[in-house]
């Protein structure tokens, strides 16, 4: 440990063990994210649409499912802040309740 210490500290490089580890926001690991949830929405439209028939109701799904993903995209380089995480966490509450509504609410058998 004292040889890592001493090997860092002759460098330029500043060290301290105060700083904290966890940095903010990972863009690209947020974006990655995205792009899984859009893929596995799109899968899932794509099936039910064959199962059950391609139809305006799996349509209008699949758009309330990808809006946050899209929404994501849109914010990417805003996010961490506190407008655009409202209105990504927004876009994700309000595409929920959308689907919930879609489906028969609560009560719905899925």
């Amino acid at each position: 440990m004292v040889a890592l210490r001493s090997l860092l500290l002759a460098g330029r490089l500043s060290v301290s063990t105060q700083q904290a580890v966890t940095r903010g926001l990972n863009a690209v690991a947020f974006a990655l994210a995205c792009w899984v949830w859009l893929l596995l929405v799109a899968v899932a439209a794509g099936i039910t649409g064959w199962i059950a028939g391609a139809s305006a109701g799996v349509a209008a799904a699949a758009a309330l499912a990808l809006a946050p993903a899209l929404a994501g995209f849109a914010l990417v380089v805003h996010l961490g802040g506190r407008v655009a995480d409202a209105g990504w966490i927004s876009v994700w509450l309000l595409g929920a309740t959308a689907l919930i509504m879609l489906t028969g609410g609560a009560s719905s058998p899925l």
